[in-house]
């Protein structure tokens, strides 16, 4: 490996200074030297230019400055087509837009970062006729929201929602609002125009799960409680009514309260049936397809 020029030298430390100073959370300070990084040499690559874009828009997206952040994404998009962050970033911004414009109820935003992702790999299901999806840990119905219009689109899809509507140890000990979820639930629900899509079902997952037919899912999504055995056990009654065929999506996967197990729970999960599955994306979300 050859050693860096002097250049290459000043925008390396340039960057290391911007990120320090990022996850310290100092965002105009980090944003002053990624944008020194991107001054100091003209002909970086396409690629570098549109990281350091890309950094440039998250600190200003940090700072509340949603505009100029957007600026920065777009350029970045422009020099790098394929920078799936920047990418990201827009669709999140423009689905929190959609969100305002149409008078959700949600008091807590779990979801927004998982939209690239949900496009991405569901994007074959839309509008499929018959389509019939399960989601076990609903809160106010962000992503119920959020299937029923982008996913389940066609008048015949269905939608299962489970949830005991009570919130649970993580959410009460993290102060969240847990008087009237359900409530919020069902105005969201209301307002899709699709209510008649969904299935409601108040209960402890392992209880309502086990009642449901086998093979009867063209889509599974694991939001539920976050202990270990909770996890497994959600997994395993989800594979079971999952259709050959199927996606199965484990939310949480960085969980990053201590004592919980979550990722644990997921990795033998997957170890167990790796025979029997397709690993399709794995990041802050496992999804995976069950083999036919």
């Amino acid at each position: 490996m050859q050693p860096l020029s002097p250049t290459e030298r000043l925008i390396k430390a340039y960057v290391d200074l911007g990120n320090t100073l990022y996850r310290q959370g100092d965002f105009a300070q980090s944003l002053s030297y990624f944008q020194q990084a991107l001054d100091a040499a003209p002909d970086l690559s396409a690629f570098q230019k549109a990281r350091l874009l890309y950094n440039i828009g998250v600190s200003y997206l940090n700072m509340g400055e949603r505009d100029r952040a957007i600026g920065y994404f777009q350029q970045a998009l422009e020099l790098c087509p394929d920078l799936a962050p920047a990418r990201a970033e827009l669709q999140r911004i423009a689905y929190q837009d959609d969100v305002q414009a149409k008078g959700y109820e949600f008091t807590q935003d779990w979801f927004s970062r998982n939209v690239w992702l949900w496009q991405e790999q569901l994007q074959a299901l839309a509008g499929r006729e018959n389509l019939n999806a399960l989601e076990i840990g609903s809160w106010e119905g962000r992503s119920a929201c959020w299937l029923l219009e982008n996913v389940l689109t066609h008048p015949t899809a269905r939608l299962t929602c489970v949830d005991t509507f009570a919130g649970s140890s993580e959410n009460l000990s993290l102060d969240h609002d847990t008087e009237g979820i359900e409530a919020r639930f069902d105005a969201n629900i209301a307002r899709t125009g699709a209510a008649e899509k969904v299935t409601k079902r108040v209960g402890v997952s392992k209880d309502v799960v086990r009642s449901l037919p086998l093979d009867s899912f063209d889509f599974i999504y694991v939001d539920g409680s976050h202990h270990a055995p909770d996890v497994m056990t959600d997994g395993l009654l989800s594979w079971l009514v999952l259709k050959p065929g199927g996606i199965l999506i484990f939310d949480d996967y960085d969980f990053g309260l201590t004592g919980y197990g979550t990722k644990e729970a997921i990795d033998a999960f997957l170890a167990t049936f790796k025979s029997q599955l397709e690993l399709l994306h794995q990041s802050h979300q496992v999804a995976v397809r069950k083999k036919a």
